[in-house]
């Protein structure tokens, strides 16, 4: 019986019908997480509120003090975890946490620490299953203490290019095994669109055709979310909970105390070039919405995107401009226009100050920007992935599941920036075959199913069906590792 550390993020029914079905494969979940607000009650299971967990606090019938706390040892072995994971803290801060000092959030790190080491010591699992990367504090932890104790790893990463596709991989740094096999089996091959299946023929179809300025999806999908948050809704269920803790009067003072401070907008609008000029060469930056996965943990130390951004600046070729633009949902997604942990006063004036960097106005289409660009960059975003289906070449800084499609860049600094600027300035051109036999490598490699809400609002197959795809991926895995 092979023994499993679940983190899932689906409902009690999915995740029981899970559990069940991989006990019945003589996989046994020793422990799970998950986000359902209620407890689950699944008999030999010890299961562990995600809420809680990011507290702190141990799950039921488990007492930290029980184990040792970490030694100097694993701690140095985990420095550039705990670089990453006081940044992801800032997330505690935006959404209406206590704002937590630097110390007292090393403190719940090594908590952490010690509470995950003593729980993968007493359990031994066999492997532990993720739901995309690690994303949060704790998975965070329990990822790389589980790369330290050579205890499997199994990611299940939802791709953005289609609503429904999952690819398998250990390691969020690596490529996914199976996609490395499929590209070496197909290397050199032709494929045409039509060797495609239907979803990744229209992908490609709208990436390239007439309606390549077409929104994603998932763009649509969080448009949605930020008019839920602001609906009317929202709002009165905000305002009732204001009323009952007490903060409604407090809240309304500093709402109104705002509207004459300087705020993010304010800011920004007072350094934006309005009419960038496209008659010159120059790199277009897209920042990501931040605190997310996306940059941290994915982008590591470019979560600091203004890294990024001095890095290109310093190795842009003689000539080149930086066209920075910010996320159109920072401001929508904080419900405000206030100063954040990820974009603290003087963010922007910084950028601005920069040699040769300009910030562009947010409503210019990012479509017109990229065609018009010389290449495309961002820590991990998808813009450098729609740019290669243009024929502009993309850079990326972290490790986005796309950065080894054909025409992507890896860079990790000022040194192999400046080689790969250099590479485009000298006429490198982005190769539609070898794309289209990544994709069809990426078709062979990758499965129907979709683990979050944004992915199933537009995926063409069930819930149940993409369950029972889910449970079927988990078990091969499981055969290879362990």
């Amino acid at each position: 019986m092979k023994k499993i550390f679940l983190v899932w993020a689906g409902d009690k029914e999915e995740t029981t019908r899970m559990i069940e079905e991989l006990r019945r494969n003589k996989c046994e979940v020793m422990y799970l997480w998950s986000d359902e607000k209620k407890d689950l009650e699944i008999p030999g299971v010890v299961y562990h509120n995600m809420v809680a967990m990011r507290r702190g606090i141990s799950a039921l019938g488990i007492n930290m003090n029980s184990f040792p706390p970490p030694g100097v040892a694993l701690l140095e072995k985990l420095y550039k975890t705990e670089s990453l994971v006081l940044t992801m803290m800032n997330r505690r801060v935006e959404y209406g946490g206590h704002v937590m000092v630097v110390d007292e959030k090393k403190r719940l790190y090594y908590d952490l620490v010690r509470y995950l080491q003593g729980i993968l010591n007493l359990f031994k699992p066999d492997a532990i299953v993720f739901p995309y990367f690690p994303h949060g504090p704790f998975p965070l932890i329990l990822y790389s203490l589980a790369r330290l104790m050579r205890i499997p790893t199994i990611l299940l990463w939802e791709a953005a290019c289609t609503s429904d596709r999952v690819l398998v991989s250990y390691r969020y740094d690596e490529i996914s095994p199976l996609l490395a096999e499929a590209l070496q089996r197909n290397r050199g091959k032709m494929f045409s669109v039509s060797d495609l299946n239907p979803d990744l023929q229209r992908f490609y179809n709208q990436q390239t055709g007439p309606e390549q300025d077409e929104v994603p999806f998932y763009v649509e999908s969080l448009k949605r979310e930020i008019d839920d948050m602001k609906s009317v809704r929202a709002k009165i269920k905000m305002i009732l909970k204001s009323i009952r803790d007490g903060t409604f009067f407090i809240k309304i003072y500093d709402y109104i105390a705002r509207r004459f401070k300087s705020d993010l907008r304010k800011e920004y609008l007072s350094v934006v070039t309005e009419n960038p000029d496209f008659n010159k060469p120059f790199v277009y930056v897209t920042l990501h919405w931040q605190p997310e996965g996306t940059t941290s943990p994915i982008g590591e130390m470019f979560v600091d995107q203004l890294l990024m951004i001095e890095t290109l600046s310093y190795a842009l070729p003689e000539g080149w401009m930086l066209y920075v633009k910010e996320h159109p949902f920072q401001w929508s997604m904080s419900g405000v226009v206030k100063y954040t942990n990820m974009r603290y006063e003087g963010y922007y004036k910084k950028i601005a100050t920069l040699k040769n960097v300009i910030l562009v106005p947010t409503n210019i289409n990012s479509y017109h920007l990229i065609n018009a660009s010389k290449a495309v960059v961002a820590v991990t975003g998808t813009s450098t992935y729609e740019a290669v289906f243009r024929n502009k070449p993309g850079i990326v800084f972290g490790y986005p599941w796309f950065k080894d499609v054909p025409g992507i860049f890896k860079v990790d600094g000022h040194d192999s920036c400046k080689e790969v600027l250099a590479e485009i300035k000298d006429g490198f051109t982005v190769d539609q075959g070898k794309i289209l036999n990544y994709l069809k490598s990426f078709d062979e490699a990758t499965f129907h199913a979709y683990i979050g809400p944004i992915g199933g609002r537009e995926a063409v197959i069930s819930r149940e069906e993409s369950v029972k795809n889910v449970i079927h991926a988990i078990l091969k895995e499981l055969k290879k590792i362990v």
